[in-house]
């Protein structure tokens, strides 16, 4: 019997250059105290999740295919994806993965052998997320302040500035929980009718 893993890998080989939408799951681990008073993290924040689901996600190898699957006309914009796809740049960044199937749909790490979702998007590619607390409350409005508070703070990657015209997302393999089709058929499901309620799907 296959492993969810496993399943998860199956059919992410047969995506043949499709836009899908991906839900991921994380777990944002907090700081011991906060930066503000000095005070102990409050226990329902040290185990907090993020569901972000991420639109128009393209999974494949095929640039041409992505130009006309996002409706891109512009022809300065189509020179850019072309040469982003065939540029030395890109071209590194496979050095530290290589691909488990023939569509790269699945990259794993060469030292850690950690595998990854490996999706295309723009910039404009809309993200949702929400957040909950260890019990269940949706704390989504409070995140920024609580965030500021008492998580680590990460910074916008170089690669995803808005004149880069293709974003390349590796997600981690385990993370990634939903996976739909742009004709909403759904590929992959390891999320409970309840959590698919509040995250609208």
């Amino acid at each position: 019997m296959l492993t969810k893993q496993q399943q998860l890998v199956d059919v992410l080989s047969k995506l043949d250059n499709e836009i899908v939408r991906v839900v991921t799951v994380t777990d944002q681990k907090p700081l011991k105290k906060s930066r503000l008073t000095g005070l102990e993290t409050p226990d329902n924040l040290i185990d907090v999740k993020k569901y972000a689901v991420r639109e128009k996600q393209f999974v494949g190898v095929n640039y041409e295919k992505m130009v006309k699957k996002f409706r891109w006309k512009e022809s300065s914009i189509i020179g850019k994806v072309k040469k982003f796809f065939t540029g030395d740049k890109f071209k590194s960044r496979g050095t530290y993965v290589f691909p488990v199937t023939e569509n790269h749909a699945v990259m794993e790490h060469v030292k850690t052998h950690k595998q990854y979702f490996r999706t295309l998007s723009t910039p404009n590619s809309p993200v949702h997320s929400k957040y909950y607390d260890n019990t269940g409350n949706d704390i989504t409005d409070q995140w920024k302040n609580l965030r500021e508070e008492y998580f680590k703070l990460s910074y916008l990657n170089k690669s995803q500035e808005l004149e880069t015209p293709v974003i390349v997302n590796n997600t981690t393999l385990s993370n990634v929980k939903y996976i739909e089709t742009e004709d909403g058929i759904v590929l992959y499901n390891d999320l409970s009718k309840r959590t698919l309620g509040k995250l609208g799907l």
